[in-house]
């Protein structure tokens, strides 16, 4: 009969916050702020009404480290086929 050695790891999975710090209840507000109040959030928003101006058009500018993007495209004839298509640069 063989004898193996076998060694045996255990350990335990500690959560961090986002503070990173073990055991650590910390967390994310919604603007992504460790521990913070909300209040750090800033909404930019823009919308492009002018009709049919051929080529590119800025719309809006999307600040560096911006999160939760939404955008989103309305066909000006609520036509799915209208060639009018939404694209970053």
């Amino acid at each position: 009969m063989n004898e193996t050695n076998v060694d045996i790891l255990c350990f335990s999975v500690q959560k961090a916050g986002c503070d990173h710090v073990l055991n650590s209840r910390a967390t994310e507000d919604r603007c992504g702020v460790c521990n913070g109040d909300n209040t750090g959030c800033r909404t930019v928003q823009g919308s492009y009404n002018a009709g049919y101006n051929f080529g590119y058009n800025q719309v809006v500018v999307i600040p560096s480290g911006a999160s939760s993007v939404v955008i989103t495209q309305t066909s000006y004839t609520s036509n799915a086929d209208d060639f009018n298509y939404l694209g970053e640069l």
